[in-house]
């Protein structure tokens, strides 16, 4: 990595999220192309996997459980897509609009269930 990126962006310490790995990844795409962050992104997966496995963590099925909430957000979101269909039908949206709007819609329950899996898994976790 230090032969294309400046010392001066190599080194951060700090925790981050999920949001803020893709900024960072976008930002190295769109700075220094597909190769170099292609590779960027093979070295943080390296590291990911050797602090995991170094950590010695390991994980149950039975440790995330489905929340009791799944069955009626995916129903709801059924309702909601059902709704856009119509719309789209009607001629009310466009079909980019239909698919932003299906899009966002899977990905907001999407993070909805599994901010609730995390819910429990801390609540319940024996090393919390």
């Amino acid at each position: 990595m230090e032969n294309f990126i400046p010392k001066s962006e190599l080194f951060t310490n700090k925790i981050i999220d999920k949001r803020q790995l893709k900024g960072l990844m976008s930002d190295i795409f769109n700075k220094y192309g597909t190769s170099k962050c292609t590779y960027v992104a093979d070295k943080l997966k390296f590291l990911g996997f050797r602090y995991a496995t170094q950590a010695g963590i390991s994980l149950n099925i039975e440790d995330l459980r489905v929340p009791n909430t799944k069955k009626e957000n995916l129903n709801d979101s059924k309702l909601y897509i059902e709704q856009v269909e119509e719309f789209f039908v009607r001629a009310d949206i466009t079909s980019v609009e239909r698919f932003k709007f299906i899009i966002d819609k899977w990905s907001s329950v999407s993070d909805k269930i599994k901010d609730e899996v995390v819910k429990y898994f801390v609540k319940t976790d024996p090393f919390n």
